[in-house]
């Protein structure tokens, strides 16, 4: 399988340095541009399937997908974002801070009723390797959210989550992956969304 593993579009919380996690925030006008030019650049592949986190933001973004390639969208709750439990609707400062005062590992702290990165990289890991048995020989879209994505990059490649904090997932990136081989052929590309 070959998988191209997106993030979503811009929101207002994006673009404010806030915590969506789990909340319905929907693309600003920005995120559905970017959308756009993701689902052009996307409709350049032969797409097999489709699948999309459930939260709002990614299910925007993989309806415009949709609408470009033709493809039906199907939804796929592992494709979520790391949980970050009571941290939400807060600035992104306040986890920075509460990692900081607290004594574990940034990559292996979770919030109270969240999930660690460390549970986020076996989540994805394993989502993808269920993609990759699905649909071996297609190409598959997949979007999903920023940490997600960290989680699933590292983990195909068989790293920790020790350092995902210096990998970037611009809104509406396209990474290139081929899960089964267990390469990963471009990160965060946005080359196609305009101005970049």
């Amino acid at each position: 399988m070959e998988l191209l593993l997106c993030r979503h579009g811009e929101t207002s919380y994006n673009k404010n340095g806030l915590i969506q996690g789990s909340l319905d925030i929907e693309l600003n006008e920005n995120g559905r541009q970017q959308a756009r030019s993701l689902a052009d650049r996307v409709s350049k592949h032969e797409i097999d399937a489709l699948y999309t986190s459930p939260y709002l933001r990614a299910v925007q973004t993989a309806d415009i997908i949709s609408d470009e390639i033709g493809v039906e969208k199907t939804p796929e709750d592992n494709l979520r974002e790391v949980d970050q439990g009571d941290f939400v609707d807060v600035p992104i400062q306040d986890v920075k801070d509460a990692i900081e005062e607290s004594d574990d590992p940034e990559h292996e702290w979770a919030p109270e009723g969240g999930e660690s990165m460390v549970e986020c990289r076996r989540r994805a890991v394993d989502t993808l390797r269920d993609l990759a048995e699905k649909h071996s020989g297609e190409t598959v879209v997949a979007v999903a959210h920023g940490s997600f994505n960290k989680a699933a990059i590292l983990g195909i490649l068989g790293y920790s989550t020790e350092h995902f904090d210096r990998m970037a997932q611009d809104n509406c990136c396209l990474n290139l992956m081929r899960p089964a081989q267990r390469k990963v052929v471009q990160v965060n590309c946005t080359d196609h969304i305009s101005g970049k």
